[in-house]
């Protein structure tokens, strides 16, 4: 069994996950020092205010999970700037010429990685990245 396949092993994944955003989100209320990384995620967490209760400690229902949305958003900047796949930015730039605002944009992206990890998840066990370029090549403006 792989650690996507062991429900603990995957709550402790998620547990450590909003404990590092609550850490950020704390250190940035205190105005501390921060890396350039943490900047971003602070970046990130500040593009999302409806959830700004989540990173200040109340936990979320089941059926929502801000930790996870702001963390895709990570991945698709990184993607971005990385230029790899170069079909991310495609995808983005068609999608906002088509009149989608940028955000809306982002999250029909976020849609198709998100069902690309799910299917790594759910074990077929390796990324298949050329399934993932073409999903992105078939979101329609």
């Amino acid at each position: 069994m792989n650690a996507f396949e062991n429900p603990e092993s995957m709550r402790s994944l998620a547990e450590a996950g909003r404990r590092a955003v609550r850490e950020v989100w704390a250190r940035r209320r205190e105005k501390e020092r921060m890396t350039p990384g943490e900047r971003e995620v602070v970046a990130e967490l500040e593009r999302h205010e409806e959830f700004r209760e989540f990173w200040e400690g109340r936990e979320p229902d089941e059926d929502l999970n801000p930790f996870l949305h702001v963390q895709l958003h990570q991945v698709l900047e990184a993607q971005l700037r990385q230029g790899e796949p170069p079909e991310v930015a495609a995808a983005l730039e068609r999608l906002v010429a088509g009149g989608r605002e940028r955000h809306d944009a982002e999250h029909e992206v976020m849609r198709v990685l998100l069902l690309a990890i799910g299917g790594v998840a759910q074990g077929s066990g390796k990324f298949d990245r050329d399934r993932y370029i073409r999903d992105l090549d078939r979101l329609a403006p």
